[in-house]
């Protein structure tokens, strides 16, 4: 479902994005910058707005922190490892 902060496209780059990141199994963190551009669009200024808004990011989260996969969402940034 789509929400009014990002579009399905954008929730499922972030996704994939982070389930490779998780797949390589190194450290790493994706950027919100890399998938909106807060000043054109006044949009959501945060990924913790993000991650709350998104159905699909907060399920996909949850289950991989179940798997004992160390995900941290901050303002900025989502960080894996």
């Amino acid at each position: 479902m789509e929400n009014e902060l990002i579009s399905n496209k954008v929730e499922n780059k972030i996704i994939a994005d982070l389930k490779g990141l998780i797949e390589s199994k190194k450290q790493g963190k994706i950027m919100l910058s890399d998938y909106l551009d807060i000043k054109s669009t006044g949009a959501c200024n945060d990924f913790a707005s993000v991650y709350e808004a998104s159905d699909k990011l907060h399920y996909f989260i949850k289950q991989q922190r179940e798997k004992g996969i160390a995900i941290e969402v901050r303002e900025n940034d989502i960080s894996v490892g």
